[in-house]
Formats: structure tokens, C-alpha cells, sequence
């Protein structure tokens, strides 16, 4: 009797969700110093934010901790916002060691490695990241995260935001991203946000609607 084998894809884990500011600014370097390294550039010859979007990002963040430690007014939002974007901007380049991995199944552990991040296999009880909405420390700005989908697989998003209670969706975007930032959003209006996800030219219905005041 033959049966289906369960294959692990291996995936990549880049490690930047809920770490404090010093210690993203560490991985931030890290990384980098690994994709300026010979053997990352054989699998990842064009960084996907290129190194310098993520230095920039690095160094706003550095100084945004520093005038947190000074008391500047507003110091304390404006670092959470720079974390916010460090951290998504890290979470696009994990995607392009990704693909950089399913390109090369036989060597994924080495790009990985390679590229100064580690890896995993899907399967097993991982934690599922929920879809949520969440107000950024910039006026009319919001960070909206989107469940992984089922099985790991890789999904193109599609995000809209509505402020008349869903009667019109002026912002509507794509991302292959689980974490996005709207801004522009009118501050003092209630914004409603959706998404679906396409995999395998199999597109989801319409999320569950949520609901945010944005500031």
C-alpha cells in the first residue's frame, strides 16, 4: 500500500517580531554584514530592501532611541514607529531569502545561513500570527498583520481600508508581505480594514472586518 510522504519545506525565520530597539538594531547588523559576505551574493546578489534602505532604517531607529533616553517629547512614539518599519522592512528581506531557499531546496540551510537568518519546517504547533489592526505613533498611520496561510504557503494579500464603513475602498493594496503599514489615513475617522489572500490562483473570500479609529 503506497501513501502520500509528508515533505517539510524548509522556511525561513528572520527573528525581528517583539524584539526591543538595541537588539533590532544588532540583528539589522548582522544581517547586513552576512548579505555583504561573498557566499550570501551567490544566492542573494540583490537584496530585496537593498543594504542601504536597511542601514537607513537602522540608524533612524539608533537615533530615535537615543532621544528616547534624552526624554524628548514624542521620543517614545517616534521610536515605536521606526521599530515598526525596521521591522517590516526586515521581514521583506527574510522573504527575499526565501525565495533565494526554494530556488535551492538541496541548500536552503546554507543560504540561510548564508544570509545570517535561520530556518525552520513547517509543521508541529507554531504559534499562528492573528489578524489584527494597530495604531502607529504617526498621525494616520496604521500597522495591519495578516495571518500566515494555511500550511506555511506563501499568499499574495490584498488590503483594503474603507472610511465610510465599508461603502467605498479608496486604499487598496498588494503585498506577499504578512505585515503591512497604511498611512495617509484621515486622522479622527473610523477606518475599516480588510483583506483577502491569494494562493495558487485560489483566491479567499473577504475577511472578517475590522474597525480602528485612527489618530
Amino acid at each position: 500500500m503506497s501513501g502520500k510522504s509528508n515533505v517539510s519545506h524548509p522556511q525561513i525565520v528572520v527573528g525581528a517580531s517583539g524584539l526591543n530597539a538595541p537588539d533590532l538594531i544588532a540583528l539589522t547588523h548582522h544581517i547586513v554584514e552576512a548579505l555583504r559576505s561573498d557566499e550570501a551574493k551567490k544566492y542573494v546578489p540583490n537584496p530585496d530592501p537593498p543594504i542601504d534602505t536597511l542601514l537607513q532604517l537602522a540608524i533612524a531607529l539608533q537615533q530615535a532611541q537615543v532621544q528616547v533616553g534624552q526624554r524628548v517629547a514624542g521620543s517614545v512614539e517616534a521610536r515605536d514607529y521606526a521599530l515598526s518599519v525596521l521591522e517590516v522592512a526586515l521581514q521583506q528581506e527574510g522573504h527575499t531569502v526565501q525565495r533565494a531557499m526554494n530556488a535551492n531546496p538541496a541548500m536552503a540551510t546554507q543560504v540561510a545561513k548564508a544570509c545570517g537568518m535561520d530556518r525552520k519546517k513547517v509543521g508541529g504547533n507554531h504559534h499562528r500570527q492573528e489578524w489584527g489592526v494597530e495604531q502607529l505613533p504617526n498621525s494616520g498611520s496604521i500597522k495591519v498583520t495578516l495571518p500566515v496561510p494555511d500550511g506555511g504557503k506563501k499568499g499574495a494579500h490584498r488590503i483594503e481600508a474603507s472610511p465610510d464603513g465599508g461603502k467605498t475602498w479608496p486604499v487598496d493594496i498588494n503585498t506577499d508581505q504578512t505585515r503591512a503599514i497604511l498611512t495617509n489615513l484621515t486622522p479622527g475617522t473610523m477606518w475599516s480594514v480588510r483583506y483577502n489572500v491569494t494562493v495558487k490562483g485560489l483566491t479567499s473570500d473577504w475577511s472578517q472586518v475590522l474597525t480602528i479609529l485612527v489618530k
